[in-house]
């Protein structure tokens, strides 16, 4: 979820309202009109290739794109070429700025959104995508998450804002929320995934780009979506948002505030442009890995990697990772929750994992939910507030429990906490949590010497244990379970983090393998939370006390 555009404090910007009545405008043409100048299509603007110079212009092809030929002026006061103005652009020039800029806008969120939710459905955890083609869908859904917040406060502000000052903030600070996610789509952009073998390959991917097509019909030259066509969409619109500020830049007198703010902004967006340009011509094809992964039958030993360490993991409930915008919840807490740790801060926080590129979490679908008790050790347990040893005993599903409780999903993860008893940062290096229908569940993979010792030591005393060849401890519980019911989740500062409160007090922030890993667990999160808050659980537990027990001790019980 894009983050919120929370009005600053300072200088505000005025000059946007006058832009739209005396540079935009044409005499007499006060009024809106309802069909914008849609700037993410292809036709509209002619797409230049990279390093084009006068003497050089073509016609360039990118895969199966045909690129019309740019037309160059050398009048530009930002130090870069403009294009010629075609028909759509005068007729844009006509219109209201700021209502060509929420419609167009709209579109544009819709159009990115077709890339998220229907052309990545193509692939699959089971099936997952090529490296390269991850990261560029990866890559859109970080536009799109910040384009949506944008858009959103455009709304808001309406087609004819009552204060200058507001729309005048808004553009300044746009230029900051983009930068990121527009910088990590310029530095993965790559064409020619029309013609690349693991996309030619995928039997779901024509099908899903007809339905898009036919939902969200091209413009042309256009007659269908492609992957490589919409790829380039977040290109077009830099475009777009360069011409717009441009113009601003144009409006405003030079030496003040706004004009020095335009200056910037303008440098800002042409970067961005000319680090996507530089890298139009680059084929996926000619930029794999020394041993790439292009298909799901080049998938095989990713996938037996996968099921090595997946079987020292606990099953887990089936569910979507389809990436999606995800709400930031909090619920009152109350009560006692504990938690803990035994990493020391000096290590590295990289992520260690076994499994490949990916970043789905970590599924098991034949182990019990009660094997997590002999898979976690609790020896080393430790409270969360006093930062102290506290012996407990894992129990996934005892008598009393009034559900049967089940595994969401579970993942390695690098966590960051600062305990208010010490003040001292623990990094969780080797973590892996898990998130319950009504616990959060933080555990730390043991290291190999661990491993070896306690198998030692439950050979000498539960030898029956060795006999049956059941699972042995892999994993150090560092906390006690914490009850959902008093977690509050929100987005981090980056794409791939989220925060975890717990009763308002501590904070862990989580550091997730991919972005799409840092969506499932918010999701899920939120799920483990709203059931632990809800009346459910007290209607199924028959009475206040019991309820209470099943949220702060009953897996989790105390034996001093």
């Amino acid at each position: 979820m894009a983050a919120p555009y929370h009005k600053t404090a300072g200088q505000s910007h005025s000059f946007f309202p006058v832009f739209i009545t005396s540079q935009f405008l044409p005499p007499g043409s006060e009024s809106a009109t309802t069909s914008p100048a849609y700037s993410p299509s292809v036709g509209q603007e002619p797409w230049p290739q990279a390093h084009v110079t006068s003497s050089n212009v073509g016609l360039p092809v990118m895969g199966s794109i045909p690129i019309p030929s740019p037309r160059i002026s050398h009048s530009s006061t930002s130090g870069s070429f403009l294009l010629g103005v075609t028909k759509e652009e005068q007729e844009a020039q006509r219109r209201n700025p700021l209502v060509d800029l929420m419609e167009s806008e709209s579109l544009y969120a819709e159009q990115l959104g077709l890339i998220v939710r229907r052309a990545a459905g193509a692939w699959s955890r089971k099936d997952f995508p090529p490296a390269k083609l991850d990261s560029m869908f990866r890559s859109v859904e970080a536009v799109y998450r910040a384009n949506r917040g944008f858009g959103q406060k455009l709304r808001e502000i309406g087609p004819n804002p009552s204060s200058p000052n507001v729309l005048g903030d808004l553009l300044m600070r746009w230029i900051d929320d983009l930068e990121p996610a527009y910088h990590r789509y310029a530095a993965n952009f790559l064409s020619g995934f029309d013609s690349y073998p693991p996309v030619v390959g995928n039997t779901l991917l024509p099908g899903i780009l007809d339905k898009i097509s036919s939902s969200s019909r091209p413009t042309p030259p256009l007659t269908e979506w492609t992957l490589d066509a919409l790829f380039i969409l977040p290109y077009t619109r830099l475009r777009y948002y360069r011409k717009l500020y441009t113009r601003l830049l144009r409006s405003t007198k030079e030496g003040k505030s706004d004009h020095k703010l335009l200056v910037v902004a303008n440098e800002r967006l042409e970067k961005l442009v000319r680090e996507v340009e530089a890298r139009l011509e680059l084929d996926v094809g000619d930029h794999e890995e020394e041993n790439p992964t292009c298909s799901s039958a080049g998938n095989v030993k990713t996938e037996e990697r996968d099921k090595e360490r997946l079987s020292r993991s606990s099953s887990a409930s089936d569910g979507s990772i389809e990436s999606h915008g995800n709400r930031i919840e909090g619920h009152s807490s109350s009560g006692s929750v504990v938690t803990s740790i035994t990493q020391s801060p000096q290590r590295l926080p990289a992520i260690q994992s076994p499994v490949g590129a990916s970043s789905a979490p970590l599924f098991a679908i034949t182990s019990p939910l009660s094997d997590l008790e002999l898979r976690i050790d609790p020896e080393k347990t430790i409270d969360l507030f006093t930062m102290k040893l506290k012996k407990c005993k894992l129990q996934m599903n005892p008598p009393l429990l009034p559900f049967s409780r089940t595994l969401r999903s579970s993942h390695d993860a690098t966590l960051y906490f600062t305990p208010s008893a010490t003040g001292q940062q623990v990094v969780h290096k080797r973590a892996h949590i898990f998130i319950l229908s009504d616990l959060f569940i933080i555990a730390e993979w043991m290291e190999a010497a661990d491993k070896a010792s306690k198998m030692q030591q439950i050979a000498r005393e539960q030898p029956e244990r060795v006999g049956r060849g059941g699972p042995m401890p892999e994993m150090w519980l560092s906390y006690p379970p914490l009850a959902g019911k008093h977690l509050m989740v929100a987005e981090g500062h980056q794409a791939n983090i989220l925060t975890v409160m717990i009763m308002r007090k501590e904070t862990f922030a989580i550091h997730t393998e991919s972005e799409i890993a840092k969506d499932q667990i918010m999701r899920d999160l939120i799920e483990c939370i709203d059931f632990a808050s809800s009346g459910r659980l007290l209607q199924l537990a028959g009475s206040k006390k019991r309820f209470e027990l099943f949220l702060t001790g009953v897996i989790s019980q105390s034996i001093t």
